[in-house]
């Protein structure tokens, strides 16, 4: 399916079928995608792609984006507005980051291909447990990239690092003390970032009552 353009201002749309075990699928592909604040849009079981070859391609999130099992949401130009996007065993892809990005399951991936250097503020991120995974494929893997978790006034930051400068760096709002996080090289030339962290108990997903 192929669309120009989509808002959803309010209301819920389902992309797949709720039961992963189903074959029922949808592929779309559209330049631009808004969703208003009273809106949801699940992902299970399909694959969305917001079309990085449109100069122009957008993608508004001032909702809830859930991403389950055997779902694939593309956003190659990157996530704008202060919606949440809520990863349940599914992918996320984009350039960057914005607004709340949350592993509901302990499990699922983010794929980000930009990087937001040292004086960047931090992405915020919750459910940083075992079972999930960044996969940074703008940070070319080496001996010399790194994962540090430090303090600050304002909570846990994770910071990777290349040759000792920070290349991206994510704000924890619940990550358990005393967890380890591992950087490794992933399938291509980025970084993968794992934890140690126990995953909490799983959710359903958070679909907005209207």
């Amino acid at each position: 399916v192929a669309v120009n353009a989509a808002v959803l201002d309010g209301g819920v749309i389902l992309a797949g079928s709720a039961d992963p075990g189903q074959a029922a699928r949808l592929d779309a592909s559209v330049r631009s995608l808004t969703l208003g604040a009273q809106s949801t849009l699940d992902v299970v079981g399909a694959v969305i792609i917001v079309q990085a070859s449109r100069s122009n391609a957008t993608f508004a999130d001032d909702g809830i984006i859930n991403i389950g099992p055997g779902g694939a949401l593309s956003a190659p130009a990157g996530l704008s507005g202060a919606g949440s996007v809520h990863v349940l065993g599914g992918t996320l892809s984009a350039n960057v980051l914005s607004g709340a990005t949350v592993f509901d399951s302990g499990a699922g991936t983010i794929r980000l291909s930009g990087l937001i250097g040292p004086s960047a503020m931090p992405t915020p991120l919750t459910g940083f447990r075992a079972g999930a995974t960044l996969d940074l494929t703008g940070l070319a893997y080496g001996g010399d990239v790194t994962s540090d978790i430090a303090a600050d006034s304002a909570g846990t930051i994770l910071r990777i690092s290349k040759a000792g400068v920070v290349q991206a760096a994510f704000r924890l709002t619940d990550q358990p003390s005393g967890a380890a996080v591992q950087v490794s090289p992933d399938s291509g030339f980025g970084t993968l970032v794992t934890t140690t962290a126990q995953p909490a108990a799983p959710l359903a997903f958070t679909d907005q009552t209207l």
